[in-house]
């Protein structure tokens, strides 16, 4: 949604502001909840349970417009299922509107579920415009809600980009955190948090990195490489805040 250069500022600077990363999305709510972390991003439905509880005055979810991806959860049918009928009479049901309104809406209400609260958004755009009994106000159809994700691209370059992030953040994330927590002492923010923010290479070598097939041993070096490039810029930013000098100059990461 915000393209290769400013998509990946937000991350290292979001990643900056983290005190830590979690395995995965379903403790994100809880650690916000208690008041281990002020925000953080999770799926919809891990956050519905804790804003119940908590009260939408104090704890919210929210899909930040034109940055959100929707995608819906996949319902299939076994090839040579023994039961088919039974099967695409499930599937149907599922889909059909009281299906959908079971994962919609409150327990107890007419039509809703009777003894859990479900809280999936359907995906029958025409419940979104009845006023029905939800817990949620996320309209996914409406205009600019979210964006049109690539998934040809996205899926060419999810395991280099998970192998990235690794390298530059993760493995560096108090290098990192260090070097955030003295921008933001100078006052430097919006040049030096620019600065740190840079991808390690522009789009066009992103793309022709994901394509290249490499074998464990260069992948190894590769991303001991794009470590050492991370650590050295973090230094470079931070020593930047800390003597008044101007940002560093920008030398991309290795490539081979």
């Amino acid at each position: 949604a915000q393209g290769w250069n400013e998509g990946w500022g937000t991350i290292v600077r979001m990643s900056a502001n983290a005190p830590a990363f979690n395995e995965g999305s379903g403790s994100v709510p809880r650690d916000v909840a208690i008041g281990q972390a002020v925000a953080g991003p999770c799926l919809d439905f891990y956050a519905a349970a804790p804003v119940r509880r908590q009260g939408a005055t104090h704890l919210e979810f929210v899909f930040p417009k034109g940055l959100s991806v929707v995608t819906p959860d996949p319902i299939a049918i076994f090839r040579n299922a023994p039961h088919r009928e039974v099967a695409e009479a499930f599937v149907d049901f599922v889909l059909s509107e009281a299906g959908q309104r079971l994962w919609y809406q409150k327990r107890g209400t007419p039509g809703g579920p009777v003894k859990f609260d479900l809280e999936r958004l359907p995906v029958l755009k025409e419940l979104y415009a009845r006023d029905l009994p939800t817990h949620t106000v996320a309209r996914p159809f409406a205009e600019g809600q979210a964006f049109a994700y690539d998934e040809a691209k996205g899926g060419l370059r999810w395991a280099f980009l998970e192998e990235l992030f690794r390298a530059t953040i993760l493995e560096v994330h108090e290098e990192l955190k260090a070097s955030w927590r003295a921008v933001l002492k100078a006052g430097r923010s919006e040049e030096l948090g620019r600065s740190l923010g840079l991808p390690p290479f522009d789009e066009a070598v992103v793309q022709k990195l994901a394509e290249r097939k490499r074998g464990s041993a260069e992948q190894n070096e590769l991303r001991r490489r794009w470590t050492g490039w991370a650590r050295e810029r973090y230094a470079a930013v931070r020593q930047a805040a800390l003597n008044g000098g101007p940002a560093p100059e920008y030398r991309p990461a290795p490539t081979e």
